[in-house]
């Protein structure tokens, strides 16, 4: 049984995160599942505001790329943009 180091969750080892080894080993960490995703978005959003014109930057080049080598998205934002006024 392991407890996790940021909320009361006592469990086994299979409700907590996991990472895998050098040896391809998985690895319980310390910290359970819902707690290590809660403290995954936080860091993701900490990172989203620091650097905000490279994540747009890059998701406007992704959309770019899409839009000229999938026919099917080409399509679809064709036909939105004719519904819109």
């Amino acid at each position: 049984m392991r407890t996790c180091l940021h909320c009361p969750h006592e469990g086994p080892d299979d409700t907590f995160a996991h990472y895998k080894d050098a040896k391809g080993k998985l690895r319980p960490r310390n910290v359970c599942s819902e707690c290590h995703r809660r403290l995954a978005a936080h860091r993701q959003a900490e990172y989203k505001e620091r650097n905000l014109e490279h994540v747009r930057e890059a998701q406007r080049l992704r959309k770019y790329l899409k839009y000229h080598n999938d026919p099917e998205f080409r399509a679809r934002c064709l036909e939105d943009a004719k519904r819109k006024p």
